[in-house]
């Protein structure tokens, strides 16, 4: 089964964010999609709360090419092509395909041999191009690189994350050794209890915070 199907399978089969309805006491209005793969999950929430404006991140230069065709036709999703990042001195990711397929891309620092490079885009980058002064909702399954996204919040750069008023979803990938897990798990706690996240539950693959009131 190709990695496509899958994210149509878990999206629309599965309903995997349709917890978003339950959990928030009002429809996002301003959602970012951080690893957006073939454009499966940001369709559902362009459709699912059509007053909403979805942008929507991907590296891979194949998915990136199958999320805009699948997206085309909704003129509330904003499609960018690059990797999320939070090192201000990197301007460049080198995209790299482990064996799970397109689906298991992952961002390297670029001078890694590669098949293409893509640019770092920051979320307060991605915030200020939309004229967006806080957030609603956010999706981050970035392939493993959430791993650093937590350590930079741990230790103070809160950049986007107090303009954060609803949720934030996010998948760890946690296929490492119980330790490794464990410490990966306790880092992003941290994080986000610092930041005033409240841990709401686990829906699928996705350890979901709320903004406490």
């Amino acid at each position: 089964m190709s990695s496509d199907v899958t994210v149509f399978f878990d999206v629309y089969t599965k309903w995997e964010f349709k917890f978003i309805q339950h959990i928030m006491t009002s429809d996002p209005l301003r959602i970012l999609d951080l690893g957006g793969n073939c454009g499966m999950t940001a369709k559902y929430f362009a459709s699912f709360y059509p007053e909403s404006k979805v942008v929507v991140v991907e590296p891979d230069p194949k998915n990136y090419k199958i999320l805009r065709l699948n997206t085309a036709h909704l003129p509330n999703v904003f499609a960018e092509h690059g990797s999320v990042g939070i090192e201000s001195n990197m301007t460049f990711a080198a995209v790299q395909h482990n064996k799970a397929g397109h689906w298991g891309t992952g961002v390297v620092p670029s001078g890694v041999v590669s098949e293409s490079v893509v640019p770092i885009l920051t979320i307060p980058f991605i915030m200020a191009k939309f004229s967006w002064q806080s957030l609603d909702y956010v999706k981050i399954d970035i392939e493993g690189s959430e791993r650093g996204m937590c350590s930079q919040l741990l230790k103070g750069d809160s950049g986007w994350l107090h303009k954060l008023v609803g949720c934030l979803s996010i998948e760890l990938h946690d296929r490492k050794a119980p330790q490794e897990r464990q410490q990966q798990t306790k880092t992003c706690y941290a994080a986000f209890q610092r930041h005033h996240l409240r841990f709401t539950g686990k829906f699928g693959e996705l350890d979901t915070w709320c903004k406490q009131p």
